[in-house]
């Protein structure tokens, strides 16, 4: 679907590569082919080719089959990864009956439910949605220029390391969640008390949780500015979890003091009114009025958005996305990168037992960076497209 990009240009090979890269990296084990080695299918749309498709003996599908024997005698000669998936502290909640699919746009309707969009515009795609694009652009964020001057909507660079989506529901065991250090939630969620328990035994054992207040909503019909304190888990009371009882809402108008979100400014927006215990620590305030808690439990802690609505709304996105940023650095593993201005947005990164995976996803610039590894510092700068390994003893 990239037909914004020409079959005559670099980019378009280039892109191919860094993808498989990607995904040797990200632990892939198979990838089945849909087109492009045979001949093209989308030709009539592709940017510059004449409104046509190339048949198997044309340049685009010779290439494209050049690209992949490249990428399949890359495999070959790298052989078996270190482990079978790599090292990852944080996941991303896919929550109980979301239905985002990895990009926004503003007509998709969650579960096909057409006939109930028309009728409630609450089944179209909105803030839930917006708070999982908002989510993708602070874990996943787009190498914007990676193939200059054409776009770019599929390369996508992972600053924190690699995050896992995981979907968390009433079938999820603590078994599930136990690898990760971090886990945040983003788009839609309806809680039930199979999920709060699971939740709970996750902090409890060592996990850190981050949700914002429509997250405890149960309910399940799209309501999710209009609900009322009786619909959150425990009718407000969100013990043994969280030490905070929800009583009302209130509109908040200006500045965000302390904490990440520090300068964010509210304009009636409805935050929750609540009934704290000592143990929690308020982070964010508005007016003496708490915006955002914490609270250690057990082994881990808890961090919850007081925001009636989903953050992923214009007035809190900026403030939501500061926050999840700050959580995902204090996770991102003792194997990391730094980088000046956007560079981390083009480089991907994987740690593989006694190894770490490194690929520039920009098609077009050599990218520089410092590779932080066992206490030391590396410089190092990787080639368009470039996929490297670097070794060290555990």
């Amino acid at each position: 679907q990239t037909t914004l990009v020409p079959y005559q240009s670099n980019q378009k090979y280039r892109m191919l590569m860094a993808g498989m890269y990607q995904q040797y990296l990200m632990g892939t084990s198979i990838v089945v082919l849909e087109s492009g080695n045979n001949g093209t299918q989308a030709g009539f749309y592709t940017a510059e080719s004449g409104k046509r498709n190339y048949s198997f003996d044309e340049e685009p599908p010779r290439r494209y089959r050049e690209t992949m024997k490249e990428f399949y005698d890359f495999v070959k000669k790298e052989g078996r990864r270190a482990s079978g998936t790599p090292q990852t502290d944080i996941a991303l909640a896919l929550g109980n009956c979301d239905s985002y699919v990895g990009i926004y746009i503003d007509w998709f309707v969650p579960w096909a439910q057409y006939l109930t969009a028309e009728k409630n515009s609450n089944w179209k795609y909105g803030d839930p949605e917006l708070t999982s694009l908002a989510a993708q652009q602070v874990l996943f964020p787009l190498a914007k220029y990676a193939l200059a001057p054409y776009p770019n909507h599929w390369l996508s660079g992972s600053p924190y390391g690699q995050v896992d989506v995981v979907g968390i529901d009433d079938l999820t065991q603590l078994a599930d969640l136990e690898r990760y250090k971090f886990i945040a939630y983003a788009g839609w969620n309806s809680m039930t008390p199979v999920i709060f328990k699971v939740l709970n035994d996750y902090v409890e054992n060592g996990g850190t949780l981050f949700l914002s207040l429509p997250h405890l909503s149960t309910r399940f019909d799209r309501e999710y500015t209009n609900y009322l304190v009786k619909d959150l888990i425990n009718g407000g009371d969100l013990n043994p979890l969280l030490s905070v009882k929800v009583t009302d809402r209130q509109p908040m108008s200006g500045k965000v003091a302390g904490g990440p979100a520090d300068g964010l400014t509210l304009r009636n927006e409805p935050i929750a009114a609540l009934e704290l215990a000592n143990q929690v620590e308020v982070v964010s305030k508005v007016n003496d009025k708490p915006f955002l808690v914490k609270q250690k439990h057990g082994k881990g802690e808890v961090w919850l958005l007081l925001s009636w609505g989903y953050p992923g709304k214009n007035s809190l996105v900026n403030g939501y996305k500061t926050i999840l940023g700050n959580l995902a650095g204090q996770h991102k593993g003792n194997v990391y990168l730094t980088a000046e201005n956007d560079t981390l947005s083009y480089l991907s990164y994987a740690v593989y037992g006694d190894r770490v995976y490194l690929l520039n996803l920009d098609c077009v610039k050599e990218r520089s960076f410092v590779l932080h590894l066992q206490g030391k510092e590396q410089p190092l700068t990787l080639a368009p497209a470039e996929f490297k390994t670097i070794f060290f003893k555990q």
